[in-house]
């Protein structure tokens, strides 16, 4: 529709509406349109003649058209919807209809939702939004927007959503009008959303608009007919702090000065924004809100081209105003068919300032705990980021894919003892709650079981157990355990690794056990002490081992047994000692093996209060490298069915103190590299039962302090004191002096 500009204010003002059956003048009309707010038109009219095309419910939601003539010109065409509609009683057949004309986008506070915006800024956001009705915005902007990672509407209408994130941003609409949109765009916007001064349209026609006092006659082209300054009691300073757990030390404090001086501060937490750039600019936004509130002239006109949106030129302004050009932020209609003229109040702001919606829709509160489920790519057991953080699905939400996309990552609780830390696995039903109860701020509590994850112990009947149990990723069929079982008679504790277990204990570890312990272990074990060890049995003690067993010690060891010890060792036994060894026996000690080697470094010193005995199978070594002494105050026995070998290094001595028996069955060598001496306190026997051979390459002397004696058979030699005694039958002399010895000996008695 063409717009035609007036000439003269004197022309009468009349508005009209079009319905479906036809355009319907309206007698009385009155309402308010502005900026960042959809407008509200209340119309009384009269039906020319009842029908059933004019009823309550063929209205109610229909589009129409408002028109505002100048006399016989069209100056602006409102299109809306029919929200409200109310049919008065009347005898007549033309009934009054009370109508309210709301914009398209006031469907919008009709229609609430719960979804969630990933990785979009508000722009985006706001398109998305109108999509669904094949609406469209017109975006007259000159900053650029942070993409926002999680966006949240929650239970709130859409327009409230929209509402609140333009606020955010400081971004503001207006509805435009229908007269003023292209004939030729098939899908016209709906709203016009702007950052800037330059999105501001002059009215059209001409744009001054001059002052004229309502006292005023003979005016005949449209005017300000009062205007003046309005002021608002504001704040000196907006100030603005948020927390960054990424960087939990970073200052997140921000400020700026607002419109008027003194110590009125705005402090918001939180301020709902990443790095502190972003919050000043926020600050800032929200500081020029409050400057739009107190830069305000108020006036009343009968210029039926103002509009919400529109700047104009105010010339001859009255003191107090200045003159010059004015942006419009909101109308007031109030006209009836009765009036000679039509007047509008309206509010401005000088056009070089940037209408700043004020934050005034309320974001969203949840204030109790909602269930959720913890996602991740397809395939996967654990999905977490660096700080041990989850995607969630909730349940309400329609729109997102059940993937690692659904949200943003969510911060864990996790136990406060020191760095205890659990991943919600992929699949769990969790608890998340919500950070001062913001939407878009939630933080996983704890998990919850439910129907297809069931409780891990079978309830009732295990009621009494509790456990801090993990699962095994990926496949979950293993766990680490601690369990409890509290049932009163069968208290338990249990420990399960499911692989490895490692222990460190900084300082001391004890452990008591009042009754058994049993230790079972399938592979290989390894002790390590750094410094003592001491362990005492009340009773016994048994330790079997059914392979290889080894023994280092760095230092002494020493073995103490009130009673028996007994080794019995099938196979070969090899003892090799660097230093002195010295065994103490007070009562019996038995070793038996099959193959004994024993290697002493230094002196070897063994002494045997009672019995001692010493069983090699097959062969007994021993190698002393210093002195061997062996002390048997009652019974020592050693034997060795196949070979025994001594070799002493030093000196060896052997005391018994009744009897030392020493028995070979096959032979037996003695090999000494020096001297050799047996004596006997009282007697030495040396028997042979076959033959006993002594021979020496020097000399061989036989001393006795009373006599020697040499007895074979029947026959004998004795030396004692000067004489030599032979008795025998018969002496044979044989030799080459034979001759020169005969005669001496000749009164030899036989």
């Amino acid at each position: 529709m063409d717009q035609q500009p007036t000439s003269s204010a004197k022309e009468p003002a009349r508005y009209w509406v079009r319905l479906p059956d036809g355009i319907v003048p309206v007698r009385a009309l009155h309402g308010t349109e502005g900026l960042s707010a959809p407008f509200r038109f209340e119309l009384q009219l009269r039906m020319e003649r009842g029908g059933d095309s004019l009823t309550a419910d063929s209205l109610s939601r229909c589009g129409v058209l408002i028109g505002l003539h100048r006399g016989e010109a069209l100056q602006r065409v409102l299109r809306g919807l029919i929200t409200e509609i109310k049919v008065g009683a009347s005898l007549e057949e033309t009934p009054e209809v009370f109508l309210v004309v709301e914009p398209h986008l006031a469907l919008l506070g009709h229609r609430t939702d719960c979804r969630i915006f990933r990785d979009k800024t508000v722009p985006e956001i706001v398109d998305l939004v109108l999509a669904p009705f094949e609406w469209r915005a017109e975006w007259r902007l000159q900053d650029s927007y942070v993409t926002r990672p999680y966006t949240v509407q929650f239970g709130e209408s859409d327009l409230d959503f929209i509402h609140r994130l333009l606020e955010d941003e400081g971004i503001f609409y207006f509805v435009p009008d229908w007269s003023d949109l292209d004939e030729e765009d098939d899908n016209p916007p709906i709203v016009v959303c702007c950052d800037h001064v330059g999105a501001y349209d002059p009215i059209v026609a001409d744009s001054v608009v001059p002052f004229v006092a309502a006292h005023g006659l003979g005016v005949d082209n449209e005017r300000v007919s009062a205007v003046g300054p309005r002021q608002e009691l504001s704040v000196s300073t907006v100030s603005l702090r948020d927390f960054n757990a990424d960087k939990p030390s970073l200052d997140m404090d921000v400020q700026a000065e607002g419109p008027t001086t003194g110590s009125v501060e705005y402090y918001d937490y939180p301020g709902k924004y990443a790095v502190p750039s972003e919050g000043q600019r926020k600050a800032g936004l929200m500081s020029e809100a409050f400057a739009c509130k107190s830069s305000t002239i108020e006036g009343r006109t009968d210029c039926v081209r103002f509009k919400p949106g529109a700047r104009f030129e105010l010339s001859g302004a009255p003191v107090g105003v200045d003159a010059g050009g004015y942006a419009i932020r909101k109308l007031r209609h109030r006209w009836h068919q009765d009036d000679d003229s039509l007047e509008l109040d309206f509010w401005a702001l000088p056009e070089t300032i940037t209408y700043r919606p004020e934050r005034v829709t309320p974001s969203p509160m949840l204030t109790t705990p909602l269930t959720g489920f913890v996602t991740g790519p397809e395939g996967s057991d654990i999905h977490c980021d660096e700080m041990g953080r989850v995607k969630v699905r909730f349940p309400w939400d329609r729109l997102q894919p059940i993937d690692d996309t659904v949200s943003y990552w969510i911060p864990v609780l996790q136990d406060n003892t020191g760095h205890s830390s659990a991943i919600p696995r992929v699949g769990w039903e969790v608890m998340v709650n919500f950070l001062e109860g913001d939407p878009d701020r939630p933080v996983v509590l704890g998990r919850l079981y439910n129907g297809d994850d069931a409780f891990p112990e079978p309830l009732p009947a295990g009621k009494t157990c509790s456990a801090l149990q993990s699962l095994n990723s990926p496949g979950r069929d293993g766990y680490n355990q601690i369990r409890f079982d509290d049932s009163a008679g069968n208290e338990m504790v249990t420990l399960q690794a499911e692989k490895d277990q490692n222990v460190n204990v900084a300082n001391d570890y004890q452990e008591e056990v009042l009754n058994t312990e049993s230790n079972w272990i399938g592979g290989n074990e390894t002790i390590s002490v750094g410094s003592n060890s001491a362990a005492v049995v009340g009773k016994d003690a048994a330790l079997t081992v059914q392979g290889d067993q080894s023994t280092a010690i760095g230092g002494s060891q020493t073995t103490k047994v009130a009673s028996d010890t007994s080794n019995d060792v099938s196979g070969s036994r090899y003892v090799t000692i660097g230093g002195l060894h010295y065994r103490r026996i007070a009562n019996y000690d038995t070793v038996t093996t099959g193959v004994l080697i024993e290697l002493v470094g230094g002196l070897d010193m063994e002494q045997s209060l009672k019995g001692n005995t010493t069983d090699s199978k097959l062969i007994h070594t021993l190698t002393v490298g210093g002195a061997l002494v062996e002390l048997a105050r009652k019974d020592k026995n050693e034997s060795a069915k196949t070979k025994r070998v001594e070799t002493i290094g030093g000196l060896c001595s052997r005391d018994a103190g009744a009897v030392l028996s020493l028995r070979v069955d096959g032979v037996r060598t003695t090999t000494v590299g020096g001297s050799m001496s047996l004596t006997g306190d009282d007697k030495v026997l040396i028997e042979g039962v076959s033959a006993v051979t002594v021979s020496s390459a020097g000399a061989s002397t036989y001393t006795g302090t009373a006599k020697v004696v040499f007895m074979v058979g029947g026959s004998a030699l004795t030396l004692e004191g000067s004489q030599i005694s032979i008795k025998s039958g018969t002496i044979t002399l044989d030799g080459g002096g034979a001759a020169a010895l005969l005669p001496p000996l000749a009164h030899l008695n036989p």
